[in-house]
């Protein structure tokens, strides 16, 4: 493995997702000014469903074309992926047909019944998106996949925003602003994709070798996709549950604690996703992975802890200033949300390897396990009628338990052990601690305004980024490479 190069390749996304997410961040304090917590929350809802379903949409044969040895092949299981999300979109579509003549009160089955265009929509977007995401990832064009990073929160902000300021601050502001985020990177994708020839490649296909492809990654669809549901469960069903139980508003301002909460893994995780499987890929042996683990763990352990447990000191202040005082509770959520915020850091990026040793039954096998723990302490909490905040802390806790046990599960499979990293752990929980300490005293015993925290909380964030430079040479040096790569 070229260790500059694979870091240079994340740079290269992350550099799409930095652009992206500031713009994001940005414009959030002008959407949440606009658009009520009500028809953010309705937007909440929609936004899981086209998640949820667009996911398994392809049936996981885009992961297969990453790792397929040839280019004939994986011309074949882009056709089959594309194929797949089209027809689970007929599905999706007829589906809403037959429940309109049904009443109900479930949240989820009426945003899909009343808004079918715009879920329809939105799954057949992100399917071909995730497709085509997974084409660059194979050719290894990741700077077309940092272009897309940062084009789709573009235009989905200002055209949430346009359409605010210009019509009415209703949810099909949000709705069309997505779709059009979305249509906007289709189309970008497509120029890149048509420049690289695949689509004169795509007209040598045949429909015998496409079933060959299809036979000879089964494994995908049968085991992965229903992991890749569990895994999408974990994260878009708590918002489909919650709008069950509490009102709208509520809902929304859980989604933009979440949505906050994403930015960093959206900023950093993401690339380093991407670039993972497509190194593991190249070499799957067990050296190799164990190797690409051992590296990356640890910084990520040293990159994620400080940020994270800053949030957890100011969420509330840091939320009122930035996106209204209507918003502070969203902020308040944010702060117990922190824990599962970063065990799902640390295992995002490495949950490729299922994919690369095609243990993709087991890694169903243990992501029920992980959504059983998840979605079972919230229905709990919410059956028992407990308080939002009460139920946010236990579901917090139960994610990161989850979390981690599937990290020790990666840990084993790349030939890791637990026992190598607790070092690295306890020193950068300590080199956090130490960091914090500062704005941990001065909230407790001096009444600084919220904007003073949140000057305070940047500059230790500034400080602690030069300190780990600083002590980690192996790393400043991979950082300074790749930025001249």
């Amino acid at each position: 493995m070229n260790s500059t190069s694979f870091v240079s390749n994340v740079f290269k996304i992350a550099s799409g997702s930095f652009f992206g997410q500031f713009i994001l961040f940005a414009t959030s304090p002008i959407i949440t000014r606009i658009y009520e917590p009500k028809v953010f929350g309705l937007f909440a809802t929609y936004n899981a469903i086209v998640k949820l379903v667009s996911a398994i949409a392809p049936m996981r044969y885009e992961m297969a074309l990453v790792i397929s040895k040839k280019n004939k092949d994986s011309n074949h299981l882009a056709f089959l992926s594309i194929a797949c999300v089209c027809i689970i979109v007929i599905i999706i579509f007829l589906f809403h047909i037959v429940l309109q003549g049904f009443a109900s009160e479930n949240q989820l089955v009426i945003v899909y019944i009343s808004y079918p265009f715009y879920v329809c929509s939105g799954i057949f977007f992100w399917g071909i998106l995730n497709v085509l995401i997974a084409i660059e990832t194979r050719r290894s064009n990741f700077m077309n996949i940092a272009s897309f990073k940062f084009i789709k929160p573009s235009f989905s902000s200002f055209s949430q925003i346009f359409y605010g300021l210009i019509f009415k601050s209703s949810e099909y502001g949000l709705f069309i602003g997505d779709l059009i985020g979305s249509f906007s990177c289709i189309l970008f994708l497509l120029v890149k994709t048509s420049k690289n020839r695949m689509i004169n490649n795509m007209k040598s296909l045949s429909i015998a070798d496409t079933f060959k492809m299809m036979k000879r990654y089964k494994k995908f669809p049968i085991y992965g996709t229903w992991s890749i549901l569990v895994s999408s469960l974990m994260l878009q069903l708590p918002i489909l549950i919650i709008s069950n139980y509490y009102s709208l508003s509520i809902v929304g301002l859980f989604a933009l604690a979440n949505r906050m909460l994403q930015m960093p893994m959206a900023l950093f995780n993401s690339g380093l996703s991407q670039v993972f499987l497509k190194s593991a890929s190249e070499d799957i042996s067990k050296k190799n992975i164990k190797a690409l683990v051992s590296k990356i763990l640890p910084r990520l352990i040293m990159l994620g802890l400080l940020p994270l447990m800053l949030l957890s000191l100011i969420g509330e202040e840091l939320f009122s200033m930035i996106f209204g005082n209507q918003w502070g509770e969203a902020g308040l959520y944010a702060q117990i949300l922190s824990i599962w915020c970063f065990s799902a850091f640390l295992v995002q990026p490495l949950a490729h390897i299922i994919n690369v040793f095609e243990k993709q039954k087991e890694g169903l096998i243990i992501n029920i396990i992980r959504l059983a723990i998840r979605i079972g302490t919230l229905i709990y909490c919410v059956s028992i009628k407990i308080n939002i905040i009460e139920t946010i802390i236990y579901f917090s806790l139960a994610g990161a338990f989850s979390n981690f046990l599937f990290l020790f599960y990666l840990l084993k499979i790349s030939g890791n052990t637990l026992k190598e990293f607790s070092s690295f752990s306890i020193k950068y929980f300590f080199y956090a601690v130490v960091f914090c300490s500062p704005l941990y005293i001065v909230q407790q015993f001096y009444n600084f305004a919220g904007f003073a925290l949140i000057f305070l909380s940047i500059f230790l964030l500034f400080s602690y980024g030069i300190f780990i430079l600083m002590i980690d040479n192996g790393f400043r040096k991979l950082v300074y490479k790749a930025i001249l790569r």
